[in-house]
C-alpha cells in the first residue's frame, strides 16, 4: 500500500497543512470536550414508581399496580413487564424491545397511558413517576450539619437545593437524610373509651378534618395507642381542634380531650453524619454531556458566594465524594504518560537511528492524540474513565508502530536510497503489517 505514503511525501504542502489543521482542531477539542467520571449509560428499561403512604402491600397492589399493568400492557415496544409491590410503594419495570429505536419514545407512550388513569388512583397516592433507567453518578455531595434543630437544617438544605438547581448544567439535586414532619397524637385509651369512641372513629375524624392519611397507623405499647399521620398544617393546634363527637346539648369531644398532640418527624430511613453530627445530604447530578470539573467548580462557587454568607449561626456546609478529583487525576495520568512516551521514544530511537528520524517518529504521538480528540468532539464522546483508559493504552501501540515504520525507512536509507523513495517504500512495505497488528487489538474489544 504505497498510495498514502506517496501522497504524503509528494504533496508535502498539503500534508503539512492537514497536519496543522488536525493539531489545532485537537487542541481546541481538548479544551471543549466534556470531562466526567463515567459516561451516562442508557438501558432498555423504563420504571413506573408510585408512592402510596401508609398503605399495605395488598392495598397498593389492588388499587395501583394492577391498574397500571393493565393500562400500559399494550404499549408498543414493551418486551416484558414486571412489578414489585411493598408497603407504601409500587414499582413497575418495563423491558424495552431491543428492536425499538429509542427507549425515550416508549417512556413518552407510557406517560400518556398513565395520564389516562390518574383520576382512578387512590386520592392519597402520589402521581406515578415514569423514568427511563440510566446509570448516572452524582458529581459531588453537599452535607448540611451543625448546632441547629432538624427543622432548621431541613430548611437550609431545601434552600441550597433551590440554588444548585439553577446552576447551568445541573440536572437534579436530591436530598437524603431528611425526615418529613408529622403530628403524633398519643391517645389515652381510658379517655377514648370513656367517651364511647374507638380508634376507627379517630382515624375517620382526622381524615374528614383535612389531614392526608392513607390508612392510619395504630400502635399498642403498654397503656397507650398512638395514631400517626402526615401533617398538612404548621400548627398542632389544628389537629387538637378536630371534632370527634357531638351530643344533643351542643357539647363537642375533640382530639385534645383524649390525646396529647405534638410535632415530630417520621422514622429515619437514611441517617447521615458529618463530623460526628447528624446531617442532611444533597446529591448533585449533571446533565448528559456536561463537564464534571467545570460543574463541580460552579457548585463550589455557588456555595462559597451565595450560600455560606447566609447560613444561620452554627450551621456548616461540607463537601464529599467529589469526583472531579478522580477525573483530574486521570487527565494528569494521560498527560504524563503521553509526555513520558514521547521522551522515551526520542531517547530509544536516537540510540539506534539519527536525530531527525527519531524526532519525526516521536511526533506521531501528539498528532495521533490530537486527531483522536478531534474525532471524539465530532462524535460527542466525552473524556471519561473509559475513553482515557483507551487513550493511555494506545500510546504504547503508537510508539511500537512508529518504530516499525521508522526502522524500515532507515533500512532503505542505509542502502543508499534517496529520502523520498526510502520513505515511500519503507512505509508502504509495512503498511498492512501495521494495520493487521492494530486490527487484532481492536477486534479483541469489539464484542
Amino acid at each position: 500500500m504505497y498510495g498514502i505514503p506517496r501522497f504524503s511525501v509528494t504533496q508535502s504542502v498539503m500534508t503539512n497543512l492537514l497536519t496543522g489543521i488536525v493539531i489545532v482542531t485537537g487542541l481546541v477539542s481538548a479544551y471543549l470536550l466534556p470531562r466526567e467520571l463515567f459516561p451516562m449509560v442508557s438501558t432498555d428499561f423504563v420504571t413506573v414508581v408510585t408512592i402510596y403512604p401508609r398503605a399495605s402491600a395488598d392495598e397498593v397492589e389492588k388499587t395501583i399496580t394492577v391498574l397500571i399493568e393493565e393500562e400500559i400492557s399494550d404499549v408498543r415496544g414493551i418486551k416484558t413487564l414486571r412489578s414489585t409491590t411493598v408497603e407504601g410503594r409500587s414499582v413497575v419495570v418495563l423491558e424495552v424491545d431491543p428492536d425499538i429505536e429509542s427507549s425515550s419514545k416508549v417512556e413518552r407512550d407510557v406517560e400518556n397511558e398513565i395520564d389516562k388513569i390518574l383520576t382512578d388512583l387512590p386520592r392519597d397516592a402520589e402521581e406515578p413517576v415514569v423514568r427511563e433507567f440510566v446509570f448516572d453518578f452524582p458529581i459531588i455531595n453537599v452535607s448540611v450539619s451543625g448546632a441547629a434543630s432538624e427543622k432548621e437544617l431541613k430548611l437550609v438544605a431545601e434552600g441550597i437545593q433551590d440554588h444548585l438547581k439553577r446552576v447551568p448544567g445541573i440536572s437534579d439535586v436530591s436530598i437524603s437524610g431528611e425526615r418529613e414532619e408529622e403530628l403524633w397524637a398519643e391517645i389515652d385509651p381510658n379517655r377514648l373509651y370513656g367517651y364511647g369512641l374507638t380508634l376507627e372513629d379517630v382515624r375517620l375524624a382526622i381524615q374528614m378534618g383535612g389531614i392526608d392519611l392513607a390508612g392510619g397507623v395504630a400502635r399498642a405499647t403498654g397503656r397507650e395507642f398512638i395514631v400517626r399521620t402526615k401533617m398538612l398544617y404548621n400548627d398542632p393546634e389544628d389537629l387538637r381542634r378536630v371534632v370527634l363527637k357531638t351530643d344533643g346539648a351542643g357539647g363537642r369531644v375533640r382530639i385534645a380531650d383524649i390525646a396529647d398532640v405534638r410535632d415530630t418527624f417520621e422514622e429515619a430511613v437514611v441517617i447521615g453524619r458529618a463530623e460526628g453530627e447528624r446531617c442532611i445530604n444533597l446529591e448533585v447530578k449533571q446533565r448528559p454531556g456536561g463537564d464534571s470539573i467545570r460543574l463541580v467548580d460552579a457548585v463550589k462557587a455557588t456555595l462559597r458566594d451565595e450560600i455560606e454568607p447566609t447560613l444561620p449561626y452554627g450551621v456548616r456546609v461540607g463537601l464529599n465524594r467529589d469526583i472531579s478529583f478522580m477525573v483530574r487525576e486521570r487527565l494528569e495520568l494521560l498527560t504524563s504518560n503521553g509526555l513520558m512516551g514521547l521522551v522515551l521514544c526520542l531517547l530509544l530511537l536516537r540510540m539506534f537511528l539519527n536525530s531527525r528520524m527519531a524526532l519525526m517518529t516521536a511526533l506521531g504521538i501528539p498528532f495521533a492524540l490530537m486527531a483522536t480528540l478531534a474525532l471524539m468532539s465530532f462524535t460527542d464522546i466525552s473524556l471519561n474513565m473509559i475513553s482515557m483508559f483507551a487513550l493511555i493504552m494506545v500510546l504504547g501501540m503508537l510508539v511500537d508502530d512508529g518504530i516499525v515504520v521508522c526502522e524500515n525507512v532507515y533500512r532503505y536509507r542505509q542502502m543508499g536510497i534517496d529520502p523520498i523513495t526510502a520513505s515511500i517504500k519503507g512505509a508502504g512495505e509495512v503498511f498492512w503489517s501495521v494495520v493487521g497488528a492494530v486490527s487484532t487489538t481492536v477486534a479483541a474489544f469489539l464484542p
